[in-house]
């Protein structure tokens, strides 16, 4: 237990957790006025794209290095964490109850698959201190693209398509494998801050 509170300190999980619920809380504020309507999907992606680009910034220790020397099996820890982000993104509007429409649950699941994953590449690519960068950009551009019936459109703009478009699902799916693996095996890349 001793490991697990040393690695959260390490990777900064104490200070990004009140970020994660403050962007929760900015969405949920709609719901919580006394017009009694849910926020909608594109806010609540919003909002979660902000709590895991946050959380992004703890993909990496303090020195990446020492971290390759280690004992542990970082593989799984890496992979675990990065889901986590996502996970503890969406457990956070969760728990806010800013939606019970199972459509809007089933974007806000797939968005944070999607930009966990977006976060995981990122760490790998450009270091956990710039990580936040990937799905923040991504999310940003595509909250621009207009709704269309392109499948172009629909993988560019995935995390803002409706619960039944399949290109999304897919989309979301391949950039979190693709993001747990190459950040599980190749880990983050040490930062150019850290030299």
């Amino acid at each position: 237990m001793r490991w697990l509170r040393l690695y959260a300190r390490s990777r900064q999980i104490f200070l990004s957790l009140p970020a994660t619920v403050i962007s929760g809380i900015a969405a949920a504020i709609p719901s919580w006025s006394g017009e009694q309507h849910s926020p909608d999907a594109r806010s609540l992606v919003l909002a979660l794209s902000a709590g895991i680009a946050v959380a992004s910034t703890g993909l990496g220790g303090q020195d990446v290095r020492l971290d390759r020397t280690g004992s542990l099996s970082w593989a799984w820890i890496r992979a675990a964490h990065a889901l986590g982000i996502g996970m503890a993104a969406v457990t956070v509007l969760l728990a806010l109850q800013v939606t019970t429409e199972t459509t809007t649950l089933l974007v806000i699941g797939r968005a944070a698959c999607g930009l966990a994953g977006l976060a995981a590449i990122g760490a790998a690519v450009f270091g956990a201190a710039f990580a936040w960068a990937v799905p923040f950009a991504w999310c940003a551009v595509a909250y621009f693209v207009p709704p269309s019936g392109d499948r172009t459109v629909e993988i560019a703009a995935w995390m803002f398509q409706p619960a039944d478009a399949a290109p999304s699902t897919w989309m979301s799916a391949a950039l979190l494998v693709t993001g747990l693996v190459t950040y599980a095996t190749a880990g983050p890349r040490p930062s150019v801050l850290a030299r």
